[in-house]
């Protein structure tokens, strides 16, 4: 698996075949790629993961993840490090940083809808955060009623997923046709 660093030295030697090369295996174009460094927030978070004793949540080390969003003007192409918390078969939580040293929620996953599962999570990621940084950054998510692609691809009808999000303290900032983005304020 490649690092941030490796990649986006390949995309900086030559960007438009880095996106063809990419396109081509997805079959979507691409309209801007964007490459993410580690924000101080999220190394702080990275860095906490080995001190903590985590009760029934398993964590992944960071690795880089490639993630779509659609807007009106096409399709942009993130790439950036994310971390994995899951509960075994029932659940995930991922979380990443942002340009502007927030964390982005890009992945909450539950194999059985409804039955608090995805609450769970939400909370126990945002008790992470706040143990670890001594307060919560906002946190944004984008909503494209969808996640993964390919085998990872998974439907939720858009409605459900603001739901849930503005239940646990998150704001609509955007809201267009195929992408509403929410964050969650900062928080003592």
């Amino acid at each position: 698996m490649s690092t941030l660093k490796e990649i986006r030295e390949k995309y900086l030697n030559s960007p438009k075949d880095f996106r063809t090369d990419i396109e081509s295996r997805i079959g979507i174009r691409i309209q801007k790629v964007e490459i993410i460094e580690d924000t101080f927030i999220f190394k702080r978070l990275i860095d906490n993961l080995e001190n903590n004793e985590l009760d029934r949540i398993n964590f992944t080390p960071p690795f880089v993840i490639f993630t779509l969003v659609e807007d009106i003007n096409g399709y942009t192409l993130k790439i950036h490090n994310c971390i994995t918390f899951n509960m075994g078969k029932k659940g995930l939580v991922r979380i990443s940083p942002t340009v502007d040293n927030k964390i982005e929620l890009t992945r909450i996953e539950v194999t059985a809808p409804g039955k608090g599962t995805g609450t769970l999570l939400m909370e126990f990621i945002l008790d992470y955060i706040k143990s670890t940084l001594g307060f919560i950054p906002p946190i944004q998510v984008e909503l494209t009623g969808a996640v993964g692609l390919g085998e990872t691809y998974k439907a939720t009808p858009i409605n459900k997923q603001k739901k849930f999000f503005e239940k646990h303290g998150f704001d609509v900032v955007t809201d267009k046709k195929h992408l509403i983005k929410m964050e969650r304020p900062f928080q003592k």
